[in-house]
Formats: structure tokens, C-alpha cells, sequence
């Protein structure tokens, strides 16, 4: 819902933000020009029962400059979330600890007016949202899908969307390391994704993949750290067949 209302008091501890005026607490993200600050947590009444995270009491609050100019209340573990220099966000749900990729757990984008970009229920959970500075394109990761996913084809691939359709671009595998975040070299046109360490596997905006060079040199440098040698077998054996 759009807010007029000023916000008073908050504090910041390291990630985390409270908003006694409304009973909110949970954490805080901030666009890279600084502008935009997205909190996303729980709005809890301290004279309720016994919380529980399986309670819609989940809030994400958009703000400007110390106003907050839009709220989206309701909402089951909005653990997930963007924001972008224009002020455009993505938050995704995870939904019922009880009922996993259940019906409340979707991808949203939102203007900062309020009006919804986007929404959109995966196969398998969502993570690392990341959206170009003026908020058209929006990539993320998912997480490997369970075998009661009602699409488990979704599961542990890298998704580029056009929020401004919205249009789905593309679906290509996650390189073999966990991902660490995803960012845009949007110079470059580029949606990158971050490994361990110095690891960056890059993908143009039509999809292909620029770094299988990278994958093999960081998948040798994995069997070689390997204390019981059982993934140099596995190469050696893949090999042979060859």
C-alpha cells in the first residue's frame, strides 16, 4: 500500500533494523546509489500470542530518504530481496516452513509507486536476486528443486526476466560452484555470477555462456584439493569413456 507517513525512529544494527512506531524488525538493504533503503522482516503486535514464522506477518517497507513510500504487508518469509537505483524491488516469499515451494511462495517486483512488475511461482526456491540499476532486468539462481516440485526443471539454473514485459529471457545452468551473488556489468551487458573466491562466470543478455574455460580450471582445482582422490577417479573414468 502506498505510505505518506514519516518514520521516526529506526535503528540499525549492522543488517538488522527496528521501527518501533509500527512493531517492525528484520533487516535492511540499501540500492548502490544510496537513495533506496528496503527493509523486510515481520510486523508482530508485542501484546499478540506466541509469534510464529507460519503467521503472515511478514512486511517488506520501502523508503526514501528516511519516508516510507510504499509497504507490502501479509506476506510469509519475505527473506529474499533487490532493490534498485530507481527504486524498483524484487522480493521473493519462501513461504510456510510446513508446506515448502507452496502457494504463497512467489517472485515479485514491484515499482516504487506500487504498481506490480511481476509475479511469478518457480519450482524451486529463489535466491540471489539481483536487478539492473533502472530496474528492467532481473536475474536470480534457484536451488536444486525437490522431487515434489510441480516443475522441477526450474531447479539449479540461472533465470534472466524483463520486468518491463514481463518477458522471460532465459534459463541456463548454474556453473558447478554455489553461488555467492549475482551482479550486472551492464556495460558489458553481462549478468555475472560470483563464486568463491576470485570466481565470476559470466552470461551475455541472449544467454550464452562466456566462462566454460573457467568451470573446467575451477572444477580440476576442486578434485586436486580433495583429500581422498575420488573425484580425480571420476575425471579419470570420464576420460577413458572418451
Amino acid at each position: 500500500m502506498p505510505a505518506q507517513e514519516r518514520i521516526v525512529s529506526i535503528t540499525l544494527r549492522d543488517e538488522w533494523i527496528t521501527i518501533d512506531a509500527i512493531h517492525f524488525h528484520g533487516r535492511w538493504v540499501r540500492s548502490r546509489s544510496g537513495r533506496w533503503m528496503l527493509a523486510h522482516g515481520h510486523i508482530v503486535d508485542p501484546k499478540g500470542g506466541r509469534w510464529s514464522d507460519s503467521d503472515p506477518t511478514g512486511a517488506v517497507l520501502l523508503l526514501d530518504g528516511g519516508t516510507e513510500v510504499f509497504r507490502l504487508e501479509g506476506l510469509l518469509r519475505p527473506e529474499t530481496v533487490a532493490i534498485c537505483d530507481v527504486g524498483v524491488f524484487a522480493v521473493y516469499e519462501w513461504g510456510s516452513p510446513t508446506d515448502f515451494l507452496g502457494q504463497d511462495c512467489h517472485l515479485r517486483v514491484f515499482a516504487p509507486d506500487g504498481r506490480q512488475l511481476l509475479k511469478q511461482r518457480f519450482g524451486a526456491v529463489v535466491c540471489l536476486p539481483a536487478l539492473t540499476s533502472n530496474g528492467r532486468l532481473l536475474a536470480f539462481h534457484t536451488l536444486a528443486a525437490p522431487g515434489t516440485s510441480p516443475r522441477r526443471e526450474d531447479g539449479e539454473s540461472v533465470f534472466l526476466l524483463d520486468t518491463s514485459g514481463p518477458a522471460f529471457l532465459w534459463q541456463m545452468p548454474v556453473p558447478f560452484v554455489w553461488p555467492t551473488r549475482i551482479t550486472f556489468d551492464e556495460a558489458a551487458q553481462h549478468v555475472v555470477v560470483h563464486g568463491q573466491g576470485e570466481d565470476r562466470f559470466r552470461y551475455k543478455y541472449t544467454g550464452e555462456f562466456l566462462d566454460a574455460e573457467v568451470v573446467e580450471r575451477a572444477k580440476m582445482s576442486r578434485r586436486l584439493a580433495d583429500e581422498y582422490g575420488y573425484p580425480l577417479l571420476d575425471l579419470a573414468h570420464e576420460r577413458l569413456k572418451e
